[in-house]
C-alpha cells in the first residue's frame, strides 16, 4: 500500500516523481491543484488543472463500483476500500 508523503518533500534534479491525486467528495466540486515548488534558487507555483478548466469531482451513486489506474500502468484496478 502506498504511504502518504510528508512535507516538505524533497527530490534532486536527477529524480523524477509522480504524484497520484485522489479526490473524493460528498457533493459536486470543481477544483485545481496548486503546487508550490522551490529548487533552492527559484520558487513558483504551478497550477494543475484540466486544460485550463477546473477538475470536476462528484459523488458516485450508491452501489457504483470504483476503479482507479493501476500504479504500474497495467490498466485499471477495482477499489476495495470502504472509502474510495
Amino acid at each position: 500500500m502506498l504511504q502518504p508523503i510528508t512535507l516538505p518533500y524533497r527530490i534532486t534534479d536527477a529524480d523524477s516523481e509522480t504524484f497520484y491525486i485522489f479526490a473524493n467528495t460528498a457533493n459536486y466540486v470543481e477544483w485545481r491543484l496548486h503546487l508550490q515548488w522551490s529548487d533552492g534558487v527559484d520558487s513558483d507555483e504551478t497550477i494543475i488543472d484540466d486544460r485550463g478548466s477546473p477538475f470536476a469531482t462528484a459523488r458516485a451513486a450508491p452501489g457504483t463500483e470504483h476503479y482507479f489506474p493501476a500504479f504500474d500502468g497495467s490498466g485499471w484496478s477495482r477499489c476495495e476500500a470502504a472509502r474510495c
